[in-house]
């Protein structure tokens, strides 16, 4: 900001009619400019001096130090309402996330069918399952714990699904020779 926009922006400071960013240009440029600091000072003066008349108060007053509070004050404002402004982006932000997952998963589970065919619900619903397998693990280990009378020992348990397929009439097996050959064999009902 020049001197000659700080100077034109001094009556609106004094009656806080700037917004945050002219706020903000403002008090930067009134601290690094010691012309259009005094020329603030002049109008502050005139300004507080004049509503304390008007209040019917009477009393000595230091300007500078009253000016120097007033500045801080409202740079301090600003500072607030720029966090606030920050942390009301980020809320929205979160929001929006939450509202397109959950539309997403909408859509997935119309496309599909079936609400269990979604990720989101195949994400939450393994994490169950992973916790109530850990449940049931723990609870069995306890209970051998207490009919053997010693713990159950260390082991990298792994869960393995079996697929059963309905038997047809003739099933061939392989079978491995202890020799290193194979040879099919016939079974059947």
């Amino acid at each position: 900001m020049d001197c000659r926009t700080a100077q034109q922006k001094i009556m609106a400071y004094i009656q806080r009619q700037l917004n945050d960013r002219e706020l903000e240009d403002f008090i930067e440029h009134i601290r690094n400019c010691p012309t259009c600091s005094e020329e603030l000072e002049v109008y502050f003066t005139i300004y507080y001096a004049l509503e304390k008349l008007d209040q019917d108060e009477q009393g000595s007053y230091n300007m500078q130090e009253l000016l120097e509070k007033d500045l801080e004050q409202a740079k301090r404002k600003v500072q607030k309402r720029t966090v606030l402004k920050f942390y009301r982006r980020l809320f929205l932000a979160a929001c929006a996330f939450v509202v397109i997952v959950l539309a997403g998963t909408g859509l997935q589970a119309m496309v599909t069918g079936s609400i269990e065919n979604t990720f989101l619900y195949t994400v939450f619903h393994e994490e169950q399952t992973e916790i109530h397998r850990e449940t049931e693990m723990t609870a069995a280990a306890i209970s051998m714990e207490k009919e053997t009378g010693e713990p159950e020992p260390e082991t990298n348990r792994k869960f393995q699904i079996i697929i059963t397929v309905p038997e047809t009439e003739y099933i061939t097996e392989k079978v491995i020779d202890l020799t290193g050959g194979t040879s099919a064999v016939p079974s059947g009902k």
